[in-house]
């Protein structure tokens, strides 16, 4: 009698094993993991709306959030870059509560208040311009240019500075990249965050010993071509 319990038991054993690994072979997942909708939104990327902004002038933020105000009429920026590392941060400059979705996040935004997407645009908007379409505005709304990997941040000291054609010169930095800066108005060069260089004042404005930071587009580990040059004070 205790022999046939005991093999009764190891048959049902073999019985709930054999299922369970058929169950993880098939789905490659634990049937007690949570497959649900929130982990499928985790891991959606957003594709873009546009590939070039509707908007008008595009220009970089500094810190790791790019902040779009809200306003009664107009939002400000009306576009901005934004690079794979940098977050969204949506700030209410009206005087009623603003309620709207974007991608998988939903604000709900009293006046005077501002808040962020906590996770690094990278993680869930392909590169591309990104309407964030608000009611306020009747569905349209601000525009998030969001840039491609290649594109980030670098800040050193200038240690040489030469002329690689009429059009462009070569800035070396104390990192070892060498930034190629193209002489025309889409590349921007300011002293501080609130004085721009006259295209005609590019040159002498770097100098060996001035330190910088730069938006750029990376072309390998030692070159680079400048988006953006800030002259740090």
């Amino acid at each position: 009698m205790r022999m046939k319990w005991i093999v009764g038991i190891i048959a049902l054993i073999v019985i709930v094993g054999g299922g369970y690994l058929l169950w993880w072979m098939k789905t490659g997942v634990s049937p007690d993991e949570n497959t649900g909708a929130a982990n499928t939104a985790v891991s959606a990327i957003r594709n873009p709306d546009y590939a070039t902004a509707s908007s008008g002038t595009c220009a970089f933020q500094d810190g790791d959030t790019v902040v779009f105000e809200i306003n009664s009429d107009v939002a400000s920026p009306r576009c901005a870059f934004v690079l794979q590392d940098q977050k969204l941060g949506f700030a209410n400059k009206t005087d009623t509560e603003i309620v709207f979705d974007f991608s998988r996040a939903s604000f709900s935004i009293a006046p005077d208040e501002v808040e962020r997407v906590e996770e690094a645009v990278g993680t869930y908007l392909a590169p591309g311009v990104h309407n964030v379409a608000l009611p306020i505005y009747n569905g349209s709304g601000p525009e998030a240019w969001v840039l491609g990997p290649t594109v980030g941040r670098i800040e050193g000291d200038v240690t040489a500075v030469s002329t690689s054609s009429i059009r462009s010169i070569d800035v070396e930095l104390t990192s070892g990249i060498k930034l190629t800066l193209n002489l025309d108005a889409e590349t921007k060069i300011s002293r501080g965050t609130t004085t721009p260089i006259l295209l005609a004042n590019y040159k002498t404005a770097l100098k060996v010993g001035t330190k910088i930071l730069a938006i750029v587009n990376l072309e390998n580990e030692t070159t680079a071509q400048a988006l953006t040059v800030r002259i740090v004070p």
